[in-house]
């Protein structure tokens, strides 16, 4: 069997769980996922994927052809690019497709397109499709519009389980999501294991990490306003308490257009920006202030100088090597 996840948020997490339920029910199956460093999952444990040149859709095609036949795989499809979504599913032959989400994001790329629809272009005719109870009647109409019919199930979230805490939104649908493409293909997920299972955690996942004279929210995976609302609520945090971090990436002008006007809206108490030019004069103009980070521990001194601090935008760079210096420490939550 072989699984293409594909969404604008939370392919990552689903490729784990669903490798991760699979091992732990006796199916050995390996899983590819790019999110913020691209590995392998297996039941040997996770590997990372070196690269040798910079990021390539081209990485799917290498994955699934050195895959065993008659495997079980879960593939990430990297593919961002309209013209290109349908290149994950060419090179893996999926027996299902799992659509995650579909908000805005890739704006450089997207433009005003609708995400649902260029989504729908990586799912081919006749393979079934695992989406959110909520996008499962759009999606059944997107795909007669493209002329490539075939099921669609509609997942709902799950319910806590007696016995067991509550899960947050994004774990709760990562889950739901895992379970019901798991259902779909005719895996049955024992509810003893549901009672006792905590989908794994990622170093970059959502979480406050706190320590000597520091509290930084790490949402910068996030990557969209919407999600990133979501995110910093969840922490019950008041904006004219916060200082907020964003991290820019050169290639993502969009990006921070939507980002300065959510943090103008929310009204955080000292907005920093980082990973723009050392050259202030260069930088777009922005509700705050920029500051150059040569190294992760000038990025910890600014925390610390920060107070209490919510980061957002953009992992790559001083936030991702931050994690390192820190060393995953803090409370994960979604």
């Amino acid at each position: 069997m072989r699984v293409l996840v594909t969404g604008t948020r939370g392919k990552s997490s689903v490729v784990r769980i669903i490798t991760d339920l699979l091992g732990l029910i006796g199916v050995k199956a390996l899983g590819r996922v790019t999110g913020v460093v691209p590995r392998e999952i297996g039941s040997g444990g996770t590997r990372e994927i070196r690269r040798l040149c910079p990021p390539s859709v081209e990485e799917m095609r290498w994955w699934a052809d050195r895959l065993p036949r008659g495997s079980w795989a879960v593939m990430e499809n990297s593919a961002v690019s309209p013209d290109l979504q349908g290149l994950g599913a060419r090179w893996l032959k999926p027996s299902l497709v799992v659509l995650t989400s579909a908000g805005v994001d890739h704006q450089e790329e997207w433009a005003d397109m609708d995400p649902l629809e260029v989504l729908m272009l990586g799912v081919p005719e006749g393979v079934p499709l695992v989406v959110p109870s909520e996008l499962a009647e759009a999606s059944r109409i997107l795909r007669g519009k493209l002329r490539r019919p075939g099921e669609v199930f509609g997942v709902r979230d799950l319910q806590d389980l007696p016995g067991r805490g509550p899960l947050g939104f994004h774990r709760r649908r990562n889950l739901s999501l895992a379970v019901g493409a798991l259902d779909a293909l005719g895996v049955k997920v024992p509810v003893d294991l549901l009672l006792s299972y905590s989908p794994p955690d990622d170093l970059w996942d959502f979480r406050v990490l706190k320590g000597d004279g520091y509290c930084l929210a790490f949402a910068f995976t996030a990557n969209d306003v919407e999600s990133t609302q979501g995110l910093f609520e969840s922490l019950g945090w008041e904006p004219g308490d916060t200082a907020v971090w964003y991290n820019h990436r050169g290639d993502r002008p969009k990006r921070l257009r939507w980002f300065c006007d959510w943090i103008r809206r929310m009204g955080f108490k000292d907005p920093v920006f980082t990973g723009g030019s050392r050259v202030k004069v260069l930088n777009p103009p922005v509700p705050g202030r920029w500051v150059h980070l040569r190294s992760p521990a000038d990025g910890l001194n600014m925390v610390r100088s920060l107070g209490r601090v919510f980061g957002c935008g953009n992992v790559v760079g001083v936030p991702l090597e931050l994690v390192g210096l820190i060393g995953g420490e803090g409370d994960a939550r979604r």
